[in-house]
């Protein structure tokens, strides 16, 4: 399979492999999801810049206890109850969740790509009688990985994690650090969201409705509320949020490369005692 289009197979057996494996991921996550919801979806969230990649989490705590999460990014689904593998382990015991919610307080807008990295979010799963809560906060400049052919948009960026697990008889404190790893395929795509919100009680009763159209440059928002009455709509132009990512990181690493390979070329040059041709 072809590392930078996983879709890009080269045999028919290798697809069928692929199919029964993602069947079987499917088949688990779903009953997880059956099995375990606790929350009424109250929220969708759909943009151009999350039609397909993935989002890799781990964090480490004080207590023993860590967790990675693998969540498949598709559809243009943005948060919310997400395609997810995530794992909790305390050093002896291993838990999976399939029931994982997340909901970004904060991202970085990327001129370049016309897309919006999350940097900060909340992060709640259920299995069983268990939940796991974990709020993300990002504490270093976002890094963009190396990749030579611009195809497959990869960040880096670390913070710290804190939260609970509670495992059915008693909540257990964590508090560490960890890295978040947004992967985003650059598809050349303008910017465009849509986010509908369900209000419900004890809030009210209600629907929010905001979009975004970078193609257009204006942002809608509406918002219409029975209890109590309360009804907006707003249209204005999207904000310039250019921010500057920092590739200092990458370019270092690029750099060291470089020298390292120079560096190896002059010894093999002394060791066999020959000079360098100029042309």
């Amino acid at each position: 399979m072809n590392v930078l289009n996983p879709f890009k197979l080269h045999s028919i057996k290798e697809l069928l492999n692929i199919t029964k494996l993602y069947s079987k991921v499917c088949s688990w996550w779903a009953n997880e999801v059956i099995s375990n919801t606790r929350e009424p979806i109250r929220e969708v969230h759909f943009s151009t810049d999350s039609l397909l990649g993935y989002d890799y989490i781990w964090a480490t705590f004080g207590n023993g206890y860590s967790i990675v999460l693998f969540r498949v990014v598709a559809f243009g689904q943005v948060e919310g109850r997400v395609p997810a593998l995530l794992m909790l382990t305390d050093g002896k015991t291993c838990w999976e969740f399939g029931d994982v919610y997340l909901d970004f307080k904060d991202t970085l807008y990327i001129k370049e790509y016309d897309i919006y990295i999350p940097l900060d979010m909340e992060l709640t799963a259920y299995k069983g009688e268990k939940i796991l809560h974990i709020f993300f906060d990002s504490t270093t400049e976002i890094t963009q990985l190396a990749d030579e052919y611009e195809i497959l948009g990869s960040f880096l960026v670390a913070g710290v994690a804190t939260g609970y697990f509670y495992d059915g008889e008693k909540n257990h404190t964590l508090e560490g650090v960890g890295t978040n790893t947004p992967a985003r395929y650059l598809l050349n795509l303008k910017y465009r969201s849509i986010k509908i919100e369900i209000i419900l009680p004890p809030s009210g009763i209600g629907i929010n409705i905001s979009m975004i159209s970078h193609k257009l440059g204006y942002e809608i928002f509406f918002k219409i509320q029975f209890r109590p009455f309360e009804f907006f709509c707003s249209i204005k132009p999207v904000e310039d949020e250019i921010s500057e990512i920092q590739l200092q990181e990458v370019q270092t690493f690029q750099n060291s490369q470089q020298q390292t390979t120079n560096q190896q070329t002059q010894n093999n040059q002394q060791s066999t005692g020959s000079q360098p041709v100029n042309n």
